[in-house]
């Protein structure tokens, strides 16, 4: 029996996914554009910057201040396309990032040439436009994927009247305890999502060997697409903090985030070393093709069909609860960090493998001497983003833990309250404590290959 309101549901969750991505396409085509009009490194690694700021930071962080913006023009954003402005202002940049490396790696010489011949604009441009269509292909997949699966956003700007998927399956666990028939949608979710992979996904991992001049097919206000969701991300967070009223609940915010300071520390800390010991098992086992492209072609698993089986499963406790949020954000994280940070690294290590291989030498040997040197630095950053993310996660602690025992959760209370103010100064204590992580994090990491270092040599 088909649960009811599933095919409206099912339907929603469709639109927004398909409206987000498309509208990611095309301003963040837009974004490409304008990062072809720039001419100095610095000037690019600085837009890049930009482009990657509200997708490196925690989602929870992007809904306060969008929501913040929002208030200040008096404005709504809840419903469909509160829903579809927000995951457009989390993927706009890294789809102009990953346009720009992509034309770049594969005829940024061609492009170079007919600059030089004097080549007219317009035709040119015409040519790229059919050229990247493989590309376009794929990045709509990749957001498509992203917005499908994604909890956070629906819940929060849904309005309680449109749900999406993730959003549905929560209620049927969390009101009718219906486990056996939300496990089911999350396997028809999965499946959906790989058969989309394989229609979709034709993009391969690649790799910038140098800089090449795009002018060609540049287009300078296209800088403005790359600029305005940092923007939205920075003012929505600094303006309502400049009044100075929250002041007076000063005690008492200080006595929130030390009550909770220390499991959001721990939280992040674990889920970073859970990636970290994640990659550490693919590279040795590397290279396990049926592996690579399962993270290639999956996006992250349902938060909270993996919340709800962390927390019916095992003993109960404070700690314990938190144990279990490192790692099931840890498992989340891996599929995108993967192709974020590895793809390509794995690719490049063929051949040595091959030849290792071929040489006899063990496996043991060869990850240690061989694979882990060259990937360590890709490994520590994707551990370090994780622990950054996790910081930040309220969706699936809100799952498994049994109260606001994380200073996520404490914000999603008062946003829950209507404290969109108060919600905002935790979030600057949040980041505060975000950035400890990512240190703390480089600093083991370092520590670690240190001493792997020696124990090779």
């Amino acid at each position: 029996m088909i649960p009811a309101g599933l095919i409206k549901t099912f339907e929603f969750t469709l639109l927004q996914s398909s409206l987000s991505a498309a509208c990611s396409l095309v301003f963040g085509f837009f974004g490409f554009l304008g990062l072809c009009s720039l001419s100095t490194k610095r000037a690019k690694h600085f837009l890049s910057l930009m482009a990657l700021l509200p997708n490196v930071l925690p989602v929870l962080f992007v809904i306060i201040a969008t929501l913040n913006m929002v208030e200040m023009m008096k404005g709504n954003l809840l419903g469909l396309w509160g829903i579809v402005i927000l995951h457009s202002l989390i993927n706009v940049g890294l789809v102009a990032l990953g346009l720009y490396s992509g034309v770049e790696s594969k005829f940024g010489g061609l492009l170079e040439f007919c600059w030089l011949a004097g080549a007219r604009k317009w035709q040119v441009f015409k040519q790229v436009i059919i050229l990247l269509k493989a590309d376009l292909a794929s990045l709509f997949f990749f957001v498509f994927s992203f917005c499908f699966v994604s909890f956070a956003v629906p819940l929060v700007l849904g309005g309680g009247f449109q749900r999406s998927l993730e959003v549905f399956i929560y209620e049927e666990i969390r009101i009718k305890g219906d486990l056996v028939s939300s496990l089911l949608l999350t396997l028809l979710q999965a499946f959906m999502l790989f058969l989309f992979s394989r229609l979709f996904w034709t993009k391969k991992p690649i790799e910038v060997l140098e800089s090449r001049n795009l002018k060609i097919i540049s287009w300078s206000p296209g800088i403005l697409a790359i600029v305005a969701p940092a923007l939205v991300v920075v003012i929505g967070l600094a303006a309502p903090t400049m009044n100075l009223y929250w002041l007076k609940d000063f005690k008492l915010i200080f006595g929130d985030v030390l009550s909770v300071l220390p499991q959001t520390l721990f939280v992040g800390l674990f889920t970073g070393a859970i990636v970290f010991v994640a990659f550490c098992i693919l590279g040795w086992f590397y290279p396990c093709r049926f592996m690579q492209h399962l993270l290639f072609s999956i996006s992250a698993p349902s938060m909270v069909v993996l919340g709800f089986l962390l927390f019916i499963f095992g003993p109960k406790g404070e700690w314990i609860s938190l144990l279990k949020i490192g790692f099931g954000l840890g498992l989340a994280f891996v599929p995108a960090l993967y192709k974020l940070y590895l793809a390509t690294d794995f690719k490049r290590l063929f051949r040595q493998y091959e030849v290792a291989n071929t040489l006899g030498v063990k496996r043991g040997m060869f990850f240690r001497s061989v694979i882990y040197p060259q990937i360590n630095n890709q490994i520590l950053q994707a551990a370090r983003l994780a622990g950054l993310w996790a910081v930040g996660d309220f969706a699936l602690s809100a799952i498994v833990a049994p109260s606001s025992i994380t200073l996520p959760l404490v914000i999603k209370d008062l946003l829950q309250s209507y404290r969109l103010d108060l919600a905002t100064v935790y979030c600057w204590v949040l980041l505060i404590v975000g950035i400890v992580v990512y240190l703390l994090l480089g600093v083991f990491g370092r520590v670690f290959s240190a001493k792997f270092d020696q124990r090779v040599l």
